[in-house]
């Protein structure tokens, strides 16, 4: 989709909301107000509400995606690409319009075999570009030689585990902090005992 895609807009139009107004506030109305459609006009692109989440949640989740294929690989070492896919996934805050995004899919997802099958495919997309990360400290010798799909699918939620902790706001662990213990918790994995970098 291109910029001028009304699609792209009403997209644009719902993450901007959700970051003013939270989930709770997401209106058809209000993201018809912002783009000149009706509601109407909106449900001719998305057929729901929930459509629209995620679609939503989809079309944020490729950026991020882009940006991780743009910013790793001209990082030189595996912890400074490790360390910038940390920063990448966690929340900034309490209000991370992504981030309520995907509470909203994974609630739904319960219910919705649909919207599971499409969260599971985008978390196995972050699995996939953390494994490459894990595969390149290895083969460096940064990383102690583990299998990088597994260490990648169990720390993903090592790392939902802290961005629920910083979403609600618990004082211990704000962004800054949730992002050293999870380096913390991948340097017991990773660290190679070979003369590799330490990742503390």
């Amino acid at each position: 989709m291109t910029h001028d895609d009304p699609r792209e807009r009403i997209l644009e139009a719902a993450m901007d909301t959700i970051a003013e107004r939270g989930m709770s506030g997401l209106r058809m109305a209000d993201v018809g107000e912002r783009v000149g459609m009706s509601p109407g006009h909106i449900l001719y692109y998305y057929r729901s509400k929930q459509r629209l989440l995620l679609e939503t949640l989809r079309w944020s989740d490729d950026k991020l995606a882009e940006q991780r294929a743009r910013e790793l690989p001209g990082l030189a070492t595996a912890l400074q690409r490790l360390e910038r896919f940390i920063t990448i996934y966690l929340p900034t805050g309490t209000a991370h319009p992504e981030w309520l995004l995907w509470l909203q899919a994974w609630a739904l997802g319960a219910e919705d075999p649909e919207v599971a099958a499409v969260t599971g495919a985008l978390n196995a997309r972050w699995a996939g570009d953390l494994a490459d990360v894990v595969r390149y400290g290895c083969e460096r010798g940064e990383f102690a030689l583990v299998d990088a799909q597994r260490f990648a699918d169990e720390f993903l939620a090592v790392l939902d585990g802290l961005s629920l902790h910083v979403l609600h706001d618990t004082p211990a662990l704000d962004p800054a902090r949730a992002a050293a213990v999870a380096l913390a918790i991948a340097a017991g994995q990773l660290h190679s005992g070979d003369g590799g970098t330490a990742l503390t």
